[in-house]
């Protein structure tokens, strides 16, 4: 069985506040599943909370060891270049 190691107080806040306040979907997910997993939760029943492979949670743990924080969030990922300018997109969202 894979677990997360014992977590210190400030990673363990860390996670907590990421849970639930992070605008990023992803990462309030990994948070929790992480703080589940360091609670003796097995990656088996995180998977049934949060509806994702095994090894999806056992890459978020080895990612957390060797990373830490920055695991949290996904790295910018290379894509076809945006069409609208950054005025266009502005005024899109507006």
């Amino acid at each position: 069985m894979r677990y997360v190691h014992p977590l210190i107080d400030t990673q363990r806040d860390l996670l907590e506040n990421t849970m639930t306040h992070d605008t990023s979907p992803r990462a309030r997910a990994r948070a929790h599943s992480l703080l589940l997993s360091a609670a003796g939760m097995t990656i088996k029943d995180i998977t049934k909370i949060y509806p994702v492979d095994r090894d999806t949670v056992s890459t978020w743990i080895r990612k957390w060891e060797h990373e830490g924080p920055a695991s949290l969030h996904d790295t910018p990922r290379s894509g076809r270049p945006a069409k609208l300018t950054p005025e266009e997109q502005q005024l899109a969202i507006a």
